[in-house]
């Protein structure tokens, strides 16, 4: 079981995660670009969604628990679904977490769509630097019990309120995201090393070697136990 997800894993961090990561990151490196040369200046945010939904589609097996979420599991949030109980397309059972976090992510998304910025619209200079530094509340009515309770934190409960994290922009650099889950949270690099792998080692492999290099350099012994068995 732990050779199948461990092979899985690198299947869809090569076809799937790396590809989706590299086009965010030359987005980023465009945008940026045009910013520079006098054009309008474009944003490029990434968001990573990892809630377990109550009623996913993929049980876990034999007692094995896996976090995290599976491709195309946040599409029911993205439209709303629990919040009127899955229908008409996935008639589940939503608990009261999944509907909080999918009013969080339209919350986003509604202000991407009207603004191209998914935090909150201020309506004076005074709002905003006040919202850039905290986040927006929302109505304790909505979020009360979302997040654990703590408080004091982002994306967990302050004085009865739920607080909406900061989504920053992603940049060639710095490469912040949002993990977007029952406590969301900033975090940056997203699965820096793994996707080094794709992204860096193997592209770098694949680039040819320099013109003072000799092609008898990349021949192996036709024969050599290092290498291979037989003859």
């Amino acid at each position: 079981m732990a050779a199948r997800d461990s092979a899985l894993e690198v299947l869809s961090d090569g076809q799937t995660a790396a590809p989706l990561l590299r086009v965010g990151h030359l987005h980023a490196v465009a945008a940026s670009a045009g910013g520079e040369n006098g054009g309008k200046t474009a944003r490029t945010y990434f968001g990573h969604f990892e809630h377990q939904s109550s009623q996913r589609d993929y049980p876990q097996v034999c007692g094995d628990i896996r976090t995290g979420s599976v491709r195309g599991e946040d599409v029911p949030f993205v439209l709303g679904l629990p919040l009127v109980g899955g229908q008409p397309f996935f008639p589940h059972n939503y608990t009261r977490r999944d509907r909080m976090l999918s009013r969080l992510i339209i919350h986003y998304i509604g202000n991407f769509a009207r603004t191209g910025d998914p935090n909150i619209v201020p309506t004076s200079d005074e709002g905003a630097e006040e919202d850039e530094e905290s986040g927006e509340e929302l109505d304790e009515d909505e979020w009360e019990d979302y997040g654990g309770g703590d408080g004091g934190q982002e994306g967990e409960i302050d004085d009865g309120n739920f607080i909406a994290p900061h989504w920053d922009t992603y940049d060639a650099i710095n490469q912040c995201y949002l993990q977007i889950g029952i406590r969301p949270e900033q975090k940056g690099h997203y699965r820096g090393h793994k996707m080094s792998l794709w992204l860096n080692l193997i592209p770098q492999l694949h680039r040819p070697g320099g013109d003072d290099v000799s092609m008898r350099h990349h021949h192996f012994p036709e024969e050599g136990p290092a290498y291979y068995d037989g003859n």
